[in-house]
C-alpha cells in the first residue's frame, strides 16, 4: 500500500506511459483476494444498499451511491422519494453492520429534510 491507494504491477507493462492509459479504468479482484480495508473503512460496494437508520431505529433510507472526495466519503441515501447526503464522518456514522448490511446514524438536525417514509 501506498497512502490511501495500492500500488500495482502488471507482468504485460514494463514503463510508466504504458501505465498512464490505464488511468481511469477498473481493476477487478475475487472478493477472497482482496484484503480488508482497515477498523472503519469500507469498501464502496460494501456499503452500497445498506439501509441507513437513526439512533432510534427509525429507518432513513438506503444508500444509493458514493462519492469518494478529497477529504471524506458521501453517501448519497434514497429517503422515499427524495435523496439525502450524509457526509461518511465518525462525527456523524455510529455503526456499520455489514452482514445486517445497516448502517447507525446520528445526524445534527436539519441534514435531511422532510421526514417522507424510507423505502421498504
Amino acid at each position: 500500500m501506498k497512502g490511501k491507494g495500492l500500488v500495482v504491477k502488471f507482468t504485460s507493462i514494463d514503463d510508466r506511459t504504458a501505465a498512464e492509459e490505464l488511468v481511469g479504468q477498473y481493476l477487478f479482484v475475487d472478493e477472497a483476494q482482496r484484503f480488508r480495508p482497515g477498523r472503519g473503512s469500507y469498501y464502496v460496494d460494501d456499503v452500497i444498499g445498506c439501509e441507513v437508520a437513526g439512533a432510534d431505529g427509525k429507518l432513513i433510507g438506503v444508500v444509493t451511491e458514493v462519492y469518494q472526495l478529497s477529504g471524506h466519503d458521501l453517501w448519497e441515501v434514497q429517503t422515499g422519494s427524495t435523496k439525502a447526503m450524509i457526509p461518511a464522518v465518525k462525527e456523524f456514522i455510529r455503526r456499520v453492520d455489514l452482514e445486517r448490511r445497516r448502517i447507525t446514524v446520528e445526524l445534527p438536525e436539519g441534514l435531511i429534510e422532510g421526514g417522507e417514509e424510507a423505502p421498504n
